[in-house]
């Protein structure tokens, strides 16, 4: 294994672990760097969701280049359909669908995010701070998509002339 290291002469072994949230750090520092190359070299490791999203959230903070956040999205997706295919494959014939909580359960440990992901971790935070909805962000329960926790503030809802029918939802 790459991560452990023998020094024979002092009869030391050594157990070397990557800090990527220093080394994400240390990368971004030193312009240029294109949002897709980060997210491949994240997406290399496992455990750094945590570095991607920040990274995601940062990215649609400073307002990036759309092509550049276009380009990332492309990397994150296209892993996201590589784990996908391979649990497609996994029974040895191919599938056409895979359960979204077999997916989340292989990329538990993984750095891919799925589309649950992009939107509770990266796109609704985003949407609720730049909006200046933060009072309105769910505390209690821990499941973002249960329907309790969703509800549009009276200030933004539509009105309608006359109570009529809107497309929007009230």
């Amino acid at each position: 294994d790459g991560g452990i290291v023998l020094d024979a002469t002092k009869g030391v072994v050594y157990q070397l672990r990557l800090d990527c949230g220093i080394i994400l750090e240390d990368f971004l520092s030193r312009p240029p760097h294109e949002l897709a190359t980060v997210l491949k070299l994240l997406l290399r490791r496992t455990g750094c969701r945590d570095h991607i999203v920040q990274l995601l959230r940062k990215g649609l903070v400073s307002k990036t280049n759309s092509s550049e956040m276009a380009q990332g999205f492309q990397v994150l997706n296209s892993a996201y359909r590589q784990v996908i295919e391979a649990l497609s494959q996994k029974s040895g014939t191919r599938q056409t669908t895979v359960s979204l909580q077999e997916l989340e359960t292989q990329i538990a440990y993984q750095s891919v995010l799925s589309e649950k992901d992009m939107v509770t971790l990266v796109f609704h935070p985003h949407f609720v701070m730049s909006e200046g909805l933060e009072e309105s962000i769910p505390t209690g329960n821990n499941d973002s998509f249960a329907l309790e926790n969703w509800s549009i503030p009276e200030s933004l809802r539509v009105r309608t002339p006359g109570g009529g029918k809107t497309p929007y939802v009230l």
